[in-house]
């Protein structure tokens, strides 16, 4: 049987305050679509990110605004890789066709 996620269940994947939790999750996700997914970039992507948000970037303050803040961006970081990994997914298997 196929479980359908709730609008409460799909809002507490994207309430994620805690970057490493929401990097766990989203890579969780991302290897249960594609086991081969190669988190190797996104990684590096995402860690650049949390240094500019916490001012540890070199040549950059503290990332401080109001909408684009840390929650939003996890949000947005979690939605865009779990399109990237349905998307190599998806260029996998035309590729065996």
């Amino acid at each position: 049987m196929i479980h359908t996620p709730t609008p409460a269940e799909i809002g507490s994947l994207l309430a994620k305050n805690d970057p490493e939790d929401a990097w766990v999750t989203a890579l969780s996700i991302a290897r249960r679509i594609n086991p081969g997914y190669d988190s190797a970039l996104a990684r590096i992507i995402f860690d650049d990110v949390m240094r500019l948000f916490h001012g540890e970037y070199p040549g950059y303050c503290p990332i401080k605004t109001l909408y684009h803040n840390l929650p939003h961006t996890l949000a947005v970081f979690f939605v865009r890789g779990e399109a990237d990994a349905c998307c190599a997914c998806f260029r996998h298997a035309d590729k065996r066709r």
